[in-house]
């Protein structure tokens, strides 16, 4: 469970000047209190249908906890990802978007290359997207884009996991 920033937006015909915002409340409020991503399209298909559109599109924008735990110690941390997903419906075809933010560390080229042993870290963002036909885990996701890091971010670090983390 999470809570979510939403965009929900429609082409409408040539023949519209504009339309009834309410519809967009009321099709998302038709979802329920809770919005599962297999209603994703049933909410599309409602936005075309009540605003008379060719095509429906809906952003998602929120923020995904997972808890990890430290590499040497064990002791477990939330880390947070920023996901998004965007939908479309268009004359019937659904496309359906995946992103997740990862934060990653990374060893500094610059660093490795003037010293002979050692170099610092920094941090940097991985922006991954997926198009996808079928649901896809996000933890896979976020595990994909970690393995390929330097290291992955952990937000409880004791020593002997501060020298595992920085010797990786």
């Amino acid at each position: 469970h999470t809570i979510a920033s939403i965009a929900l937006t429609v082409d409408l015909p040539e023949r519209f000047k504009g339309t009834h915002m309410s519809r967009f409340v009321e099709a998302l409020n038709a979802c329920g209190s809770e919005l599962h991503i297999d209603r994703v399209r049933d909410l599309l298909e409602m936005l075309a249908e009540r605003l008379h559109a060719e095509c429906a599109h809906v952003d998602f924008e929120f923020p995904y906890f997972m808890e990890k735990a430290a590499p040497v110690s064990g002791i477990k941390g939330l880390i947070d990802y920023n996901v998004r997903f965007n939908a479309t419906l268009k004359q019937g075809v659904f496309d359906f978007v995946t992103t997740v933010i990862v934060p990653v560390a990374t060893l500094c080229p610059c660093s490795k290359s003037i010293s002979e042993r050692g170099a610092h870290n920094q941090r940097g963002e991985v922006t991954f997207a997926v198009r996808s036909t079928q649901p896809v885990w996000l933890e896979d996701l976020i595990q994909l884009v970690e393995q390929s890091a330097s290291c992955e971010l952990y937000s409880v670090l004791k020593r002997p996991d501060e020298k595992a983390v920085t010797e990786r």
